[in-house]
C-alpha cells in the first residue's frame, strides 16, 4: 500500500514496484485524503481504512475493483477518532479502536454488533490514556475474543458476544 504525496491510495507489488491498483479516492471533508490505519481482511478481498485523529469514519473498499464500498461511523455525534483497525482471523468481524478508549465492531456487511469498552470521560476508564487504544487483535480460532492495547501498555480483553 502507498499513500504518496499526491494523495492517492495505491496497491503496489513489492517486487516490481509496479502498481497494481487505485482505490477509488476518500471523500476529503477534512484534513488529510488519504487513510493512516489500514487493515486487510484475511482473505484479501477487503481493505478497511481510516484517518487517526482526523476522523471517525472507517471506508471499507474491494481490492480487487478499487471501489469504496462502504462507510462505516464510529460516533456520529462526537466525532470520536479512529486509532486502529483489525478485521478477525475468518474475516466476518471488523474492530475499530478510538481515541476515546473503546472499540466499534461490525460484521462483514457493515452492520453494527456492538461497543467495547467505555468512552472516557474522567480518566478513570478501563482504557484510560491519552492515545486512546492503538492496536487491536481477536483471539483465533473462534474470533470471539477481542485484546485492546494503548499507550500506557495496558491490554484488555473482551467477549465480543457478551460485551464483558
Amino acid at each position: 500500500m502507498n499513500s504518496s504525496r499526491e494523495k492517492r491510495l495505491l496497491l503496489l507489488d513489492t517486487s516490481t514496484g509496479r502498481r497494481i491498483r487505485e482505490f477509488e479516492p476518500w471523500p476529503s471533508a477534512v484534513g488529510a485524503d488519504f487513510p493512516s490505519e489500514l487493515a486487510f481482511s484475511p482473505d484479501g478481498k477487503l481493505l478497511a481504512g481510516a484517518r487517526k485523529y482526523i476522523s471517525s469514519d472507517v471506508h471499507i473498499w474491494d481490492v480487487e475493483t478499487g471501489k469504496r464500498l462502504r462507510q462505516l461511523t464510529v460516533d456520529k455525534e462526537e466525532w470520536d477518532s479512529v486509532t486502529s483497525l483489525a478485521f478477525s482471523g475468518d474475516g466476518k468481524l471488523l474492530a475499530a479502536g478510538t481515541d476515546a478508549h473503546y472499540v466499534m465492531v461490525w460484521d462483514a456487511q457493515g452492520n453494527l454488533i456492538g461497543r467495547l469498552g467505555r468512552k472516557e470521560t474522567s480518566g478513570s476508564d478501563d482504557m484510560s490514556s491519552d492515545g486512546g487504544i492503538t492496536c487491536l487483535a481477536f483471539r483465533p480460532p473462534a474470533n470471539k475474543v477481542l485484546a485492546a492495547g494503548n499507550d500506557e501498555n495496558t491490554i484488555t480483553m473482551w467477549d465480543v458476544n457478551t460485551r464483558e
